[in-house]
């Protein structure tokens, strides 16, 4: 914009040396036509300005790898051309880190103009489209007035979510009493029934229903029932710490699906359980309490609404720092390295990890469970936390 106020200051200049010199009609009409046409463009310019309607536009929702398309429309003063309208659209994923614009120009010759940004999510989360800049400058780039800007529009990207069948695993010197039983899994808790049912070969001759078999005159067995444990702990890692690098969003798309999935198979078994993140931006843990299908729907949306990002410390070293040691029978932490840090969570429960990079699995004292964005449905298809 500078160097085009030198450039009219110049041809000013000429245009009134050449007049001075030549003292004709001509060079005359010249310097009112240099002096007078780009102030008539920057008056219609600042007019523009205060009049336009920008309209911004966005999906309600979209899906990963599915293009979705925003779109920015302008409505200008019909028939007041000599200006132009400059217009950046933006799109960011805070959660998969991306960010995305379009920025254009746009001569305002016609009432209605539109301009569309077109997106192709590779990671889930809550995306935010915005116009960040919206001016109005004269046809020869000499002025320039903002003008108003529409809010900002936010539209989520749906994390698929993958079918898998979860079950707690009951260890010696956890208790095998409940107050609740699961409807959904059998056990081995002697003092509840599951479900009764035809004998089977394989099946203990303990677990026969002699009195009713003798009634019946089949063979009939007594599956025992499962004590629902509400103490499960599940934490997705937000947070990334030196000098690990952030996961690409296709690594943290399958992260995020394998975090909310595990979660859904347990309120699907009627497990209670808690999840937990890091906020990154405070460095607070965020955890909510998981009970029904409607409780996990709003809790993804606040996780797919928070940032990953640089930290100065995991959310297990997190969740210690503020809560002491994790009292749950099982906890299962979901990253994309291994943290260090987990023997600090204590050794009340079984601690599962599901790491999404290469390490070695194990059993003692973390069951690690490798895997990657192109296995992970199969790795966890039958999990036991």
């Amino acid at each position: 914009m500078v160097s085009h106020r030198i450039c009219w200051a110049i041809v000013v200049v000429l245009c009134a040396l050449s007049f001075v010199f030549a003292d004709s009609v001509a060079t005359l009409a010249a310097l009112v036509i240099a002096i007078a046409v780009p102030l008539v463009s920057i008056a219609v310019a600042r007019l523009h300005a205060q009049r336009i309607a920008c309209t911004l536009t966005a999906p309600g929702s979209a899906s990963v790898g599915v293009p979705a398309t925003c779109t920015c429309s302008i409505e200008a003063l019909p028939y007041v051309p000599l200006a132009s309208a400059n217009v950046k659209l933006v799109a960011k994923n805070a959660f998969a880190g991306t960010c995305e614009e379009v920025q254009t120009s746009l001569p305002l010759a016609v009432r209605s103009q539109t301009r569309s940004l077109t997106l192709t999510p590779s990671c889930c989360g809550v995306c935010s489209v915005a116009v960040e800049e919206l001016n109005v400058s004269d046809m020869f780039g000499v002025a320039r007035f903002k003008a108003a800007c529409p809010e900002e529009l936010r539209f989520t990207v749906a994390c698929e979510e993958v079918p898998l069948q979860v079950s707690t695993a009951i260890d010696a010197d956890q208790l095998y009493d409940s107050e609740r039983y699961s409807m959904a899994q059998a056990g081995n808790d002697p003092s509840e029934t599951y479900a009764l049912r035809e004998y089977q070969p394989g099946d203990p001759i303990k677990s026969i229903h002699w009195k009713l078999s003798q009634k019946t005159g089949e063979l009939i067995v007594r599956e025992l029932g499962q004590p629902i444990v509400d103490d499960v702990c599940l934490m997705f890692e937000t947070g990334i710490v030196e000098p690990m690098k952030r996961p690409s969003p296709r690594r943290l798309n399958a992260m995020a699906s394998a975090f909310l999935s595990v979660s859904r198979a347990l309120v699907l078994a009627e497990i209670e359980h808690e999840i937990c993140w890091q906020d990154i931006e405070t460095g607070g843990l965020v955890s909510r309490k998981i009970a029904l299908p409607t409780d996990l729907d709003a809790a993804a949306d606040a996780l797919m609404s928070c940032r990953v990002g640089r930290s100065q410390r995991t959310t297990p070293a997190c969740y210690v720092a503020e809560r002491g040691e994790c009292s749950a029978a099982h906890i299962v932490t979901v990253s994309s390295y291994a943290q260090n840090d987990l023997d600090r969570m204590g050794a009340h429960g079984r601690l599962t990890a599901i790491v999404f990079a290469r390490e070695n699995s194990g059993v003692s004292p973390v069951r690690i469970i490798s895997t990657s964005v192109s296995s992970y449905r199969e790795d966890l298809a039958y999990l036991e936390v």
